[in-house]
């Protein structure tokens, strides 16, 4: 973000391009110098079943807009901060950028997803390995497990 071209590889540059493109639609959530908006999203995680049942900011506001809706999370050291998502069901980044590639194959019928979601972004698995590769680039070294 400095300017420095060395500090990162070609294939976080490629996945920073990606993040930021109008085709992948991170940057509509994530932007800013932490990478969030400090907005409420519902990114397809409520269904209202036992497995999925977390309204979200709902259970605060008893607004329906906002069944299954979460405040977007800052990305700088999300190579650190597995499990994702609100309820930990995301072991890997990997598993991040799958389900939002393709959320309704994880979670068929959602209430309230959000616009943005609601069509596959269909990526393919050298974006979806560039676009990885950007989200640990936002790490500290400093946090890196050995």
């Amino acid at each position: 973000m400095a300017g420095d071209s060395t500090a990162m590889s070609a294939a976080a540059i490629r996945g920073r391009e990606l993040f930021m493109s109008t085709r992948a639609k991170c940057f509509d959530c994530h932007f800013s110098p932490d990478f969030t908006g400090d907005e409420f999203r519902n990114i397809g995680l409520y269904d209202g079943s036992a497995a999925l049942n977390d309204a979200g900011r709902f259970a605060i506001t008893g607004d329906s807009l906002d069944l299954g809706r979460f405040r977007v999370p800052g990305l700088r050291n999300v190579g650190a901060t597995a499990p994702y998502m609100h309820n930990g069901m995301f072991r890997t980044l990997r598993e991040v950028i799958d389900y939002y590639a393709q959320p309704h194959l994880s979670v068929i019928n959602p209430i309230n997803i959000d616009t943005l979601l609601q069509k596959p972004l269909d990526l393919s698995n050298a974006e979806k390995s560039d676009l990885e590769t950007f989200l640990h680039a936002l790490t500290d070294d400093r946090f890196r497990q050995p």
